[in-house]
């Protein structure tokens, strides 16, 4: 009991609790899932604060020794070659922050469609899909997932790029507050009803002024 206690005041102080309570009722078999759809970059940001040395930093996109290392990393990575390989293998792009040539964040690119659960939509040749931001555990707290971000978005323009979308789920506290530490617009609030896998809606709520 005491452990139970311990984590419900961990979700608490993390802004996770009303999360972790709908995964709870997810592995139930009812599934609410509350998320945002984000335009990110459009905006004027601010570098972020980089609570580390940066020289021991370099920011770039996953190549092809990066991916035979990766699971060598941090155990954090087991398991993860393989589905990041058919990700590249499908023109998906992964941008990096790697310390002392290590990786240790990363997010993806997708320039074909912008899918999250049932919503999607394709495309166009000026666009890009953010999805799947990661830090190492043992690096969280230097601040590197907003830095990481903001040269994500540079790398975007460099390959023509100028409109970035993401999607962000609403009860995650710490997700929105990163989104917003960048200025991003939150364009539209929509919710996913999952009955037993039996009955389920993915519905737009409402527009979003910012």
């Amino acid at each position: 009991m005491t452990g139970l206690i311990k984590k419900i005041k961990s979700k608490r102080q993390h802004g996770l609790f009303l999360l972790a309570v709908t995964h709870w009722f997810g592995r139930k078999g009812i599934r609410f899932f509350p998320y945002y759809l984000v335009r990110e970059g459009g905006m004027a940001v601010d570098l972020p604060e980089f609570k580390d040395n940066i020289e021991e930093y370099t920011f770039d996109s996953m190549d092809p020794a990066d991916l035979e290392t990766l699971e060598t990393t941090d155990d954090e990575f087991k398991g993860k070659k393989d589905s990041f390989q058919r990700r590249l293998d499908k023109g998906k792009k992964c941008f990096c922050a790697k310390h002392q040539g290590q990786i240790v964040a990363y997010t993806w690119f997708d320039f074909e469609e912008c899918r999250f659960l049932d919503t999607l939509f394709k495309l166009k040749a000026h666009e890009a899909y953010l999805f799947d931001m990661y830090t190492l555990k043992s690096y969280r707290g230097k601040n590197i997932a907003p830095y990481l971000r903001y040269r994500s978005y540079g790398a975007l323009r460099d390959m023509g790029k100028d409109t970035f979308f993401s999607y962000s789920e609403a009860l995650n506290a710490p997700a929105v507050k990163f989104k917003k530490k960048l200025n991003a617009q939150f364009l539209g609030l929509y919710v996913m009803i999952d009955l037993f896998r039996r009955r389920k809606w993915n519905l737009k709520i409402k527009d979003c002024k910012s």
